[in-house]
């Protein structure tokens, strides 16, 4: 909702990031088809809370705003569900939610999940992004470096 005026913009359905996966860059709100979803540009977040995303001004762009839009959607990068692999071969789990930095949208991490009764048993592990080796193509996989692991809870 915009700080000024208290009116809500709508709700955030999911995030957009960069094409290196490294930043949110913007915030897709509910309703529609992907392409036609009114995005919030993540520049204008003031604020992240538990009940509510305060916005410096109201600026939310929808399908027929042209070139900011298509440059913000042009390679959107799809990570929650991906698998994750050490570079041995052995599943990790699938990512299950992103960390990420409120004060400038920078991906921090990952949420690793096994399944609900290992996440239960154990906890999600946080998968830190600088431990990634690749995180774009081999087929909706997500590789760690040699030898690593995500840290805690259930991708150990």
């Amino acid at each position: 909702m915009g700080q000024e005026d208290g009116r809500p913009a709508g709700r955030v359905g999911d995030l957009l990031f960069s094409g290196r996966g490294d930043h949110v860059i913007g915030l897709l709100l509910q309703g529609g088809a992907w392409w036609r979803r009114r995005l919030v540009p993540y520049e204008e977040v003031a604020v992240i809370g538990t009940a509510a995303v305060l916005l410096r001004r109201p600026v939310v762009l929808s399908a027929g705003e042209g070139k900011r839009l298509r440059r913000l959607r042009r390679s959107p990068v799809a990570v929650i569900g991906r698998r994750v692999l050490s570079a041995e071969g052995h599943d990790l789990g699938v990512v299950d939610d992103v960390c990420f930095e409120v004060a400038d949208g920078v991906v921090t991490g990952y949420l690793i999940s096994r399944g609900v009764i290992a996440d239960v048993a154990r906890g999600k592990a946080f998968l830190p992004l600088d431990r990634l080796r690749r995180a774009r193509g081999g087929g909706g996989v997500l590789l760690l470096g040699s030898g690593e692991e995500a840290s805690g809870g259930g991708a150990t």
